[in-house]
């Protein structure tokens, strides 16, 4: 990792003394006060998505959606450019490291040739916002859909990648290649996630009123989770007594566990209606975030400087949830109650990290000047026992629960 951050370092000061030597340089902000308040009382906080921190949900909380950003773009020379992104916005560790968001270096051996590479930190290309998910006026809804996104909080690859681009006859067609690491703190116990290798490719197709994406990408976490560690000792040393021990123990040893992830999206767009789906299937072996799918389909209509949306979203567990096995019967009673102690806990980190609920959403959006929007958004949500795992709650939830959230967003760029 200390070598990705000399390439950081190194990019950031060719930034700024290319602001002075460069062809061209462009500076560009963007911003979201997003206002969001939810009915579901103490025992669920909306969350925009798993890598920020909670909401009060008894009254308006600016800190889920506000984001501020600027990114500079600079051309060098007729083969190099390079770019940069930062971001202030709720996450768990805000520190100058995790706002740098892109930070890269562009290389294409000629204008007209179709290759170009990238070197330094670089966005997750798999879905269809990935150029722009934090930048809240070029998308219609007050947040991504939560069922969707939420889950994908790795915002950024530490590596290089390869782009092929052509123009067709009525079209454009890109495909991409990443290979990098990456990390984030995550809302589960402030769990922070490393992944070493992270693989991200995407096939890209663009018309005047079309765009269709493939996406695939591999992680492979490859740190232990130290909030896991005193659960893992107390089931390591329960073994002799509670041989199923161990299996619990090793689904909490996180180091090493691959994900998949495959993404198709869909956008039309004709100026009057735009309606956008997309697709998603995690697969892993996995027994604490297990394998799901996800995804969503929104319509919109613009009615003058107003459209009007709706948006269905899902996200179910495809796999059951792990149930830890029973402590032995033959144990005495002093005994068996402490492992059934720890057995339950364990238990509650299985619960509590599974998906099942599907949400309905109505708004409006009013382009109220050519760089400023405001959205208004009511969206109810219904959750499924021990499927909560999008939310923040102190233990797993085991009844049916209806919410509502509200919200009320200001984009703008500068």
């Amino acid at each position: 990792m200390k070598q990705i951050y000399l390439i950081f370092a190194s990019i950031l000061l060719l930034l700024h003394s290319s602001l002075l030597h460069a062809e061209k340089t462009s500076i560009r902000g963007f911003s979201t006060i997003g206002l969001v308040k939810s009915n579901s009382g103490d025992d669920l906080n909306f969350r925009r998505n798993l890598a920020r921190t909670a909401e009060d949900s008894d009254s308006w909380s600016l800190e889920s959606d506000t984001t501020l950003g600027l990114q500079i773009d600079t051309v060098l020379n007729d083969q190099w450019s390079a770019s940069a992104q930062f971001v202030y916005k709720n996450r768990i560790d805000q520190s100058i490291e995790n706002s740098i968001e892109w930070a890269y270096l562009r290389y294409q051996p000629s204008p007209d040739n179709p290759f170009s590479y990238r070197l330094g930190r670089l966005g997750v290309d798999v879905f269809m916002l990935s150029e722009y998910r934090n930048v809240g006026y070029a998308y219609l809804w007050a947040r991504p859909p939560v069922e969707f996104y939420s889950p994908l909080a790795f915002d950024y690859i530490d590596g290089a990648d390869i782009t092929y681009s052509t123009l067709l006859e009525e079209s454009f067609f890109q495909a991409r290649l990443t290979v990098g690491t990456t990390q984030n703190d995550f809302v589960y116990d402030d769990v922070t996630l490393k992944v070493s290798p992270a693989i991200a490719s995407s096939l890209l197709w663009e018309s005047d009123y079309w765009k269709f994406r493939l996406g695939y990408a591999h992680i492979e976490l490859s740190d232990r989770v130290d909030f896991y560690e005193p659960l893992i000792d107390a089931l390591d040393d329960s073994t002799p007594l509670w041989p199923e021990a161990a299996s619990a123990a090793d689904d909490l040893n996180l180091k090493g566990k691959k994900f998949d992830y495959y993404t198709l999206g869909l956008t039309f767009d004709n100026n009057q209606w735009v309606i956008q789906t997309e697709l998603n299937q995690v697969k892993t072996k996995d027994n604490i975030f297990t394998s799901s799918h996800s995804g969503y389909l929104s319509v919109g209509r613009r009615i003058g400087d107003y459209t009007l949306y709706g948006i269905g979203s899902i996200i179910e567990n495809t796999d059951e949830i792990n149930q830890v096995a029973a402590v032995p019967d033959l144990l005495p009673a002093l005994v068996k109650a402490q492992l059934t102690g720890l057995r339950n806990i364990v238990q509650d980190q299985y619960n509590q990290t599974g998906v099942d609920q599907k949400s309905l959403g109505l708004g409006v959006r009013w382009d109220i000047y050519h760089n400023t929007a405001i959205k208004f958004q009511w969206d109810r949500t219904w959750i499924k026992p021990h499927g909560a795992g999008l939310w923040a709650k102190d233990s797993s939830l085991t009844t049916d629960e209806t919410v509502d959230t509200f919200s009320i967003n200001v984009n703008f760029l500068f």
